[in-house]
């Protein structure tokens, strides 16, 4: 059983399939995040380079 201080305390209750299910979907999110949060950046700068030219 995990540390009651880390994040791992919501797992108690779970069963070890559920807990990887639900890391999967929060790395997957966390991935997804990320890439969206590239995408904005390099659109942002390629406008920026196109309104100079």
């Amino acid at each position: 059983m995990p540390r009651k201080n880390s994040k791992q305390a919501r797992f108690d209750r779970m069963t070890q399939r559920q807990q990887h299910r639900y890391k999967k979907q929060k790395y997957f999110a966390k991935k997804h995040d990320g890439k969206n949060w590239t995408d904005r950046m390099f659109k942002n700068l390629n406008n920026t380079e196109a309104d100079e030219s």
